[in-house]
């Protein structure tokens, strides 16, 4: 018996966070459970959910769309892991 072979589609956001530029990369359907979500600063600077500047990330659909969609879950996801004190050092104008 031949298994369904899944078309994997990525949708592509530009996002810019605290002055670094990012790509994230998301598949609504990665396999028959799960999408696949990946976020990479351009330039592979260190951002609070990697030291690499690069995370993939498996969850499901639902999730995503229940925080919002990619863009919203990643934006919030490095709003909470930023450390408090780097916080207090931004400027409004790059926070």
């Amino acid at each position: 018996m031949k298994e369904k072979i899944m078309e994997r589609r990525y949708q592509h956001y530009r996002l810019e966070w605290c002055g670094i530029e990012m790509e994230v990369r998301y598949c609504p359907q990665w396999s028959t459970c799960f999408a696949h979500l990946e976020i990479e600063s351009l330039c592979r600077t260190p951002l609070p959910v990697t030291l690499t500047g690069y995370r993939s990330v498996h969850t499901q659909t639902a999730t995503v769309e229940r925080l919002g969609g990619p863009v919203r879950l990643v934006e919030d996801w490095l709003e909470r892991e930023l450390d408090p004190k780097l916080r207090r050092k931004m400027q409004p104008s790059q926070y």
